[in-house]
């Protein structure tokens, strides 16, 4: 289900690939909020500003970006760093993912803990140079307080 893209406005799609098409047959599948004439203008709308603004482009640049600077924080905790875009994946040495959430939290950052080793990034597909940099020097903060605890 393809939900989000309609900027705020309420909106639900399904899309297939391959084999899995000939799962659904006309009518078997219905959104509450599916492509009604109104939302899916509106989603248009926010697909069109998201080509304009090149924000696929920035978020795959981005993505690769944090991924290096994560690891170039050099902390011991981090055992690597995957992904794709700007939803990455920092996998931890140790099952601290929770204490790193707290620490992130009171240094001003949402992460998210996946599991007990994995720290969950989406930043916004707009995220910048000063963004970036504020990030890596948060969360370089949070990793070293969780890895004194």
């Amino acid at each position: 289900m393809a939900k989000g893209i309609g900027g705020g406005f309420p909106i639900g799609g399904l899309i297939t690939f391959g084999d899995t098409s000939s799962l659904y047959t006309k009518g078997q599948h219905g959104s509450t909020f599916g492509g009604n004439p109104l939302a899916t203008a509106v989603a248009n709308a926010v697909l069109a500003e998201i080509e304009r603004a090149g924000l696929v482009e920035n978020a795959a640049r981005r993505g690769g970006e944090l991924r290096d600077r994560i690891l170039g924080i050099g902390s011991p905790l981090v055992h690597g760093v995957r992904g794709r875009g700007l939803l990455i994946g920092v996998g931890l040495s140790t099952a601290v993912a929770g204490r790193v959430v707290v620490e992130a939290m009171r240094g001003g950052l949402i992460v998210n803990a996946a599991n007990d080793s994995t720290i969950r990034l989406a930043p916004p597909l707009i995220i910048g140079d000063r963004e970036v940099d504020e990030f890596i020097t948060r969360f370089a903060g949070a990793l070293d307080a969780a890895a004194a605890i």
